[in-house]
C-alpha cells in the first residue's frame, strides 16, 4: 500500500442562505467550541485542524490539540496530515482513468494481467477461482488481512508492485470470491500490480503522483518517504490493546497524504 501526506483541510462549498449562515459572526466560536468539547471528550484523538471554504475562499483555518503528544507539540494550520487508507480512494480512481481509456477491465479475471509466476492461481472447493479488480476494491475477493511476522517489512522499499505480492502470493482465501465481505488492505497491494502492468513503463507511484498534482491539482500531496524531511508532519498514533495511544510502528513509518487549503 502507498501511503500519502499533506495538509489537511475541509472544502466545503455552500450556496444562497447556507453561505450567509457559514460566515455569521457567531457561527466560528460556535464550532469552535464544538471542536474542542470533542477533543476533550475523546483522549484518542490528540489534534486536528478544520479548514472552511466558501466559493474557493478560505473563511476559516484553525488548529486544535497537539501534534506529537510526546514533546507537546501544538497542532497548527500548517501541520501535515496522514490519512493512511484513504489513499485506496486514489489507486480507484487511477484505475477508473485507465477503464476509461480501455486499459483496464475491471470485470475481468486478473490472470489477465499477472502471470501465475507474480500471483499463482487460488483455488476454492478444489477449483480455480477468478478474481477481478472489481471484487478487490469491493472488498469481495477474498484477499486476507493479515501477515505473517515474517514477511513484516520485506517490501517497504520495494519499487514496482510485482514486489509487493510476497505479502499476499500464497495466501489462501478466506471466501469465495464474490460471496462475502472483508477489509483487506493486501488486496490494494494485488491491485496495484494488476494496474502496474499496463502504466507503460511507469511505477505506480510516479502514475499515482502525475495524477494527484496535474488532473487533481493537490500540490500539497506527496507520498512520504521516512527517509526525507517532512516539515510540521505530525506524529502518527494507533490504539492499543488498553484503549489507549501508542506511536506507530511500520505503518507510521510509511506514511500518507492531504487535502489542501482552498
Amino acid at each position: 500500500m502507498i501511503f500519502f501526506v499533506g495538509f489537511g483541510s475541509v472544502h466545503c462549498e455552500q450556496q444562497n442562505e447556507s453561505v450567509k449562515n457559514a460566515i455569521a459572526p457567531e457561527i466560528i466560536p460556535k464550532a469552535r467550541q464544538l471542536a474542542e468539547h470533542f477533543l476533550n471528550g475523546n483522549k484518542l484523538i490528540p489534534g486536528l485542524v478544520i479548514s472552511v471554504s466558501v466559493k474557493g475562499e478560505q473563511k476559516w483555518l484553525e488548529a486544535f490539540g497537539t501534534a506529537n503528544i510526546e514533546n507537546n507539540v501544538p497542532m497548527t494550520g500548517d501541520s501535515v496530515m496522514q490519512i493512511g487508507s484513504i489513499t485506496k480512494s486514489f489507486i480507484v480512481a487511477l484505475a477508473s482513468r485507465l477503464m476509461e481509456e480501455n486499459r483496464l477491465d475491471f470485470d475481468a479475471p486478473i490472470r489477465k494481467y499477472l502471470s501465475v509466476e507474480d500471483f499463482p492461481d487460488r483455488m476454492w472447493n478444489g477449483s480455480v477461482v477468478n478474481i477481478t479488480l472489481r471484487q478487490i476494491f469491493q472488498m469481495t475477493a477474498g484477499i486476507p488481512d493479515h501477515i505473517e511476522d515474517a514477511d513484516m517489512g520485506k517490501c517497504l522499499r520495494c519499487t514496482k508492485q510485482t514486489e509487493h505480492l510476497v505479502l499476499v502470493r500464497d495466501k489462501e482465501l478466506y471466501f469465495e470470491p464474490g460471496t462475502n465481505a472483508s477489509y483487506s488492505n493486501y488486496g490494494y497491494e494485488l491491485a496495484g500490480a494488476v494496474i502496474e502492468t499496463v502504466l507503460e513503463n511507469k511505477t505506480l507511484d510516479v502514475a499515482l503522483t502525475e495524477m494527484i498534482h496535474d488532473v487533481m491539482k493537490l500540490n500539497k500531496t506527496s507520498i512520504y518517504e521516512s527517509h526525507v524531511i517532512t516539515p510540521h508532519i505530525a506524529s502518527f498514533y494507533s490504539v492499543n490493546n488498553n484503549s489507549g495511544l501508542s506511536k506507530s510502528g511500520m505503518w507510521g513509518d510509511i506514511g500518507m497524504q492531504d487535502f489542501p487549503a482552498a
